[in-house]
């Protein structure tokens, strides 16, 4: 597997979803390293964007579905429409602060960050059935090994070439491993043709038709109520694709 290949495998809202944590240097450093890498990887993939969408994520989950599936006040709402690299990294994002926070590891180092509300749309793309299944496999030891070296890699080369000190890239490398977190797995059926939950991330993956796209939906640590909320969301989306 080349480090193209390894970096598909993550989830595309990773880097988004990292908005909320950690100083602003500290996450346009990463976000600067890591975005270059995918949107490499991006190019390497051949993946193709669903045109008329684009710029459009907000008409397929408005904040009125948003704040329908979490019951909050969408005036309480903070609306985050990221549109860095290419399309099928574009991403919608409304979140409440509901005082939740977690813990992130950089280095030795543990660090409280806001743990927000959140339900994001994001990875709109064509894709087919077999890339999809192969994006979304349970993971193995080697593919886990591979997308470490292919990150590390990366960064080394940024440390060489002398665009980031020793110390940026190790930083970027222990808060992107932090961003990586658990990435387990779990079919779900009745979604789509076929949907994949990561537990890890609170995230669903769906396939239908030729398209693909994530939802993410964390609002407590009852997963089996994200996952369901997630998939009543995908449906509604579905509907308009």
């Amino acid at each position: 597997m080349n480090k193209y290949n390894a970096l598909l495998l993550l989830p595309l809202g990773l880097i988004l979803m990292s908005n909320s944590c950690g100083s602003e240097s500290k996450k346009d450093e990463v976000t600067s390293e890591i975005s270059e890498v995918l949107g490499e990887a991006t190019e390497a993939s051949g993946m193709a964007s669903l045109d008329d969408y684009t710029g459009k994520l907000n008409e397929l989950l408005t904040l009125e579905m948003a704040a329908s599936l979490t019951g909050y006040d969408p005036a309480d709402a903070s609306e985050d429409y990221s549109q860095i690299m290419g399309p099928q990294y574009h991403s919608i994002a409304y979140t409440w602060d509901r005082g939740r926070t977690k813990v992130m590891k950089v280095g030795t180092m543990s660090v409280d960050v806001p743990d927000l509300d959140v339900v994001q749309l994001d990875g709109l793309a064509e894709i087919s059935k077999k890339d999809f299944e192969y994006n979304n496999r349970q993971l193995t030891e080697q593919d886990l090994k591979d997308i470490d070296n292919a990150m590390s890699s990366k960064l080394d080369e940024k440390v060489a070439d002398g665009s980031v000190s020793k110390d940026q890239g190790d930083m970027a490398a222990d808060m992107a491993k932090g961003f990586l977190g658990d990435l387990t797995r779990e079919p779900v059926s009745g979604v789509g043709e076929m949907a994949v939950w990561m537990p890890g991330h609170h995230a669903l993956s769906v396939y239908e038709d030729g398209v693909t796209f994530i939802l993410r939906v964390n609002l407590n640590d009852d997963m089996e109520t994200c996952k369901s909320k997630a998939a009543v969301l995908a449906k509604q989306i579905l509907e308009k694709l």
